[in-house]
């Protein structure tokens, strides 16, 4: 994607922020390792205001101008699709706030030393499995479960 692109989306986010049928005019684009600042001129009140757009709010105009889903997650039937990681959040949600941050960092380690998607939905479908073994474990403050 062209340096023109990302900055038209921008000023497209930009433009979007702002009242509707303001006078205004683009005085500058300051772009930064992870926005851009759209600075534009009011005409009417002689004033300069700054809007800053993520990359991501740039991205999102852009697959929207290209017919593309908001999340690039969609199967064929137009159904949004699930990613595993939140999958895993929904998970955590059984384990104590303070354990979910560690655990749920230590799964997506291991997600991402996965071969394939396959293996990496197997290891999701076994954490699910073993969440409420393990979430009672985690509570009730036993290490070893007995038998």
């Amino acid at each position: 994607m062209s340096d023109s692109q990302w900055v038209d989306a921008a000023i497209r986010v930009a433009f979007g922020q702002v009242p509707p049928g303001a006078p205004l005019r683009i005085v500058a684009v300051v772009e930064d390792a992870s926005s851009f600042i759209v600075r534009l001129a009011d005409m009417e009140k002689s004033t300069v205001s700054e809007v800053r757009v993520t990359r991501a709010e740039a991205a999102r105009a852009l697959r929207a101008e290209a017919g593309e889903p908001s999340n690039g997650h969609v199967v064929s039937g137009g159904q949004p699709r699930l990613r595993g990681s939140e999958v895993l959040r929904y998970a955590t949600c059984l384990l104590p706030v303070a354990e979910r941050d560690d655990w749920l960092e230590e799964q997506r380690g291991y997600l991402v030393d996965m071969p394939s998607r396959r293996a990496r939905w197997r290891w999701i479908v076994a954490q699910l499995a073993a969440m409420p073994r393990f979430a009672y474990t985690v509570r009730t403050g036993r290490e070893k479960e007995s038998v």
